[in-house]
C-alpha cells in the first residue's frame, strides 16, 4: 500500500480495523479575511525578480481583490534575474540606502499595484492594501499610497510580524523632519512617527506640526491604548470585512467597518459601544 494511504475495513457497517501509516490531520483554522489577502501577497512575492528580498501586495476593496503588484525591473527592462546579478549587492550596498541605485526603483510590489489597478481603470480610492516581505514601507511608496486613496496597510514580514498603518492619520510627517526628533526625551525607540513604544506598550501619540525640540513640545492629542488597537485588528460581525480606524471622539474612537455601514465606540479601557 503506498504511503499516505489508510485502508479501513468495514463489516456490519461497523468500522473494526483501520491501517494507517500517517498521522492523522487535524482540520487547519480557516483564516479571516486578513490572513487570507495576506497569504495571497505571500504568494504573489514569489513573481518578484529582486536578488535580496521578495515582496508582494494585494489591494482590495471590499472583499474583492482590484490588483497585484511585485518588486522587480519595470517593464520593457531587464531584471536582475535575466542579467544574473544584482547590482546593489555587487557594490556592497547596505540595505535600506541609496534606493535609486536598484532597478527595482520605482517598481516596488506596492507601486506596480498601484500602477496596474490605474490602468486596468480600478480606482484604489477607500481601499486596502495587504503587503507581504516588508519591514516598512519606503517613503516614495508611502507617497503613491497616500495619493491612491488608500485608507489602510496591513504589512507582514517574513518572520510573520503584522503591522497595520491608517496614512491619513498615521503618515503626517515627512522622513526630512525625523532629525528633529534626536532630542526628544522618549529615545531611541521615537522615529518621529505616531507608533512608539512607551512604557512597554505600543501606544499611538498624535504629533503636532512642528518640529519636536524636546519631549516638552510633544503636542500629547490623542493616545490610542493597546486595548483600542486591539479593537481595530478583528473583522466586522456582519460581513467579516476588515475593520479600521474612522475617527476619535474624545479619548474615544470610532471603528468602522471597510465594507457595510457597522460601526463601533472603544473607549481606551477597550470597552466596546456598537452604534446604530
Amino acid at each position: 500500500m503506498g504511503k499516505g494511504w489508510r485502508m479501513v475495513i468495514i463489516k456490519n457497517k461497523k468500522e473494526i480495523k483501520k491501517v494507517n501509516n500517517m498521522e492523522e490531520k487535524t482540520e487547519k483554522k480557516r483564516p479571516d479575511w486578513q490572513e487570507y489577502f495576506l497569504n495571497i501577497a505571500e504568494v504573489v512575492s514569489t513573481r518578484s525578480s529582486c536578488m535580496r528580498s521578495k515582496c508582494g501586495a494585494v489591494i482590495v476593496k471590499g472583499k474583492s481583490i482590484i490588483s497585484t503588484g511585485y518588486n522587480g525591473s519595470p517593464t520593457y527592462q531587464q531584471n536582475c534575474q535575466e542579467i544574473g546579478n544584482c547590482y546593489r549587492n555587487d557594490k556592497g550596498i547596505e540595505s535600506g540606502t541609496q534606493l535609486e541605485k536598484c532597478r527595482a526603483c520605482g517598481s516596488h510590489s506596492e507601486s506596480n499595484a498601484i500602477a496596474l489597478a490605474a490602468r486596468n481603470n480600478g480606482g484604489c480610492d477607500g481601499a486596502t492594501i495587504y503587503i507581504y516581505g516588508n519591514k516598512a514601507i519606503c517613503t516614495q511608496c508611502r507617497g503613491i499610497i497616500a495619493n491612491a486613496g488608500i485608507k489602510k496597510v496591513v504589512y507582514r514580514n517574513v518572520e510573520g510580524k503584522i503591522t497595520t498603518e491608517y496614512p491619513e492619520t498615521q503618515w503626517k510627517i515627512h522622513p526630512l523632519d525625523k532629525s528633529a526628533c534626536d532630542s526628544c526625551a522618549i529615545g531611541e525607540d521615537c522615529d518621529n512617527e505616531q507608533y512608539h513604544t512607551v512604557n512597554g506598550c505600543d501606544m499611538w501619540i498624535e504629533i503636532g506640526d512642528k518640529p519636536i525640540e524636546s519631549s516638552e513640545e510633544i503636542e500629547w492629542k490623542h493616545v490610542l491604548t493597546p486595548k483600542q488597537i486591539e479593537s481595530m485588528s478583528g473583522c466586522c460581525p456582519n460581513c467579516d470585512d476588515p475593520l479600521q480606524f474612522g475617527e476619535w471622539d474624545g479619548d474615544d474612537i470610532i471603528v468602522n467597518c471597510t465594507n457595510c455601514h457597522y460601526g463601533k465606540r472603544v473607549d481606551p479601557e477597550g470597552n466596546e459601544e456598537d452604534l446604530d
